[in-house]
């Protein structure tokens, strides 16, 4: 198992996971953890979370630590249990997190409606205090 974390910008950080079943050899680990990685890329890369699982490797990624390895306090071991499938097999699952728990999407719910609200009433304000036209009659 190998778990980091890296910085994304000054205030987000990413929290990856990745794993492989103990029935393969490092080298099959190796394999499928960097094929993993190459269909993160092509499917997934820009979003907030997900997860590749194969029949012998696991790769999680996310906004959020969600795993306690990312805890200061040492946690149990991983639960990653499988019926040991051939390390051949190409089947994989690919989840993209649904991104709830980021500060962006966040930003992208609120701040729109307050943009609206804030121009509604400013759109208010000036209609009510604008001087009606005089009508200036030529003799």
């Amino acid at each position: 198992m190998a778990a980091g974390v890296a910085k994304l910008t000054s205030s987000e950080k990413i929290y990856v996971l990745m794993q492989c079943t103990p029935d393969i050899s490092q080298s099959d680990c190796s394999d499928c953890l960097q094929n993993s990685v190459t269909e993160f890329r092509r499917c997934c890369f820009g979003s907030q979370g997900g997860y590749v699982q194969k029949p012998s490797c696991f790769l999680r990624w996310d906004l959020y630590p969600f795993y306690q390895v990312f805890s200061e306090s040492p946690g149990p071991p991983p639960d990653f249990i499988t019926s040991s499938p051939s390390p051949t097999n190409t089947t994989s699952t690919i989840n993209e997190g649904k991104g709830n728990n980021s500060p962006r999407n966040l930003v992208a719910i609120i701040v729109p409606p307050i943009i609206f609200f804030a121009f509604v009433v400013l759109a208010c304000t000036f209609f009510y205090f604008r001087k009606p036209k005089q009508d200036v009659e030529r003799k």
